[in-house]
């Protein structure tokens, strides 16, 4: 009598082929997910709150169920906000009230319900709004009064600008800021690179464009300047209003919703 060796027909094969499969692909997707949570657990460790929050919600992205990923986030998210709101008070105290806003804009977003935030941002904002350095000229003057928010005269937008980071080389950084500011080269750049209206106000004796010109007269003679129209808001509207405004240069909005987003976030 021979004996043969019994072997699996086809479709036992192919079910255990998809099993296995399956398997392969949850081991995948639970070590993309414990990879970003430890990671997020490095950075709570040290204390990197921001990174932390940027760790953890990719691990609840992954995994929208996994309990541990959401509490970790959430209690990032908290210690994160009182980072950033200590660093704002800190800035407060000096007087460095354009960055001790950015901070508490950041500590709001983390944890919008904070109250203490939210009454730090109210005040920062008053504070930017009754004293406002414009530079003119090559000189500093100081707007001190609350402007009417119906003053013809008051501008809304500004341009980008260029800074140094705390670990950029000295003094080759600073040189190269007051290279670009300069008369020339900013002249240079208003008509060849089409910037607009320039850095230093010296250089608007090259704008050639009708519009520019009488874009860069409303800006020199306005008595307040907000450069971001979200900073001007309480924060829900702020927010709303850069959502809206994303939805729309990505295709997904137009002129109304932006409007009317900003409209029911302010309860109106």
């Amino acid at each position: 009598m021979s004996s043969r060796l019994a072997l699996p027909d086809v479709e036992s094969l192919r079910g255990r082929g998809r099993l296995l499969v399956c398997l392969g692909l949850l081991a995948v997707y639970g070590c993309a997910t414990s990879s970003q949570f430890r990671a997020g657990e490095r950075a709570e460790q040290a204390k990197d709150y921001d990174r932390a929050v940027v760790e953890y919600s990719a691990a609840v992205r992954l995994d929208p169920e996994d309990r541990n990923a959401r509490g970790a986030l959430q209690r990032a998210q908290l210690r994160a906000s009182q980072q950033h709101f200590f660093a704002g008070r800190r800035l407060a105290a000096s007087d460095q009230f354009e960055r001790a806003l950015v901070e508490y804009q950041m500590a709001a977003e983390l944890n919008p319900t904070d109250a203490e935030v939210e009454a730090a941002l109210r005040d920062t904002r008053q504070r930017l709004r009754t004293k406002i350095a414009v530079a003119r000229g090559g000189r500093t003057v100081v707007v001190v009064g609350m402007m009417s928010p119906r003053d013809p005269s008051s501008v809304l937008g500004g341009g980008d600008g260029w800074s140094c980071t705390t670990g950029a080389a000295e003094p080759a950084c600073a040189q190269f800021l007051q290279y670009i500011d300069s008369t020339e080269v900013q002249k240079q750049l208003v008509t060849q690179a089409s910037i607009g209206l320039p850095a230093n106000p010296a250089a608007e004796s090259a704008i050639t464009s009708p519009a520019v010109k009488a874009a860069a007269q409303a800006h020199d003679t306005a008595a307040y300047v907000a450069v971001y129209f979200d900073q001007a808001l309480p924060t829900n509207p702020g927010l709303a209003l850069d959502a809206a405004i994303a939805n729309f240069f990505a295709g997904k909005g137009n002129n109304s919703a932006i409007i009317n987003s900003v409209s029911s976030s302010s309860g109106h």
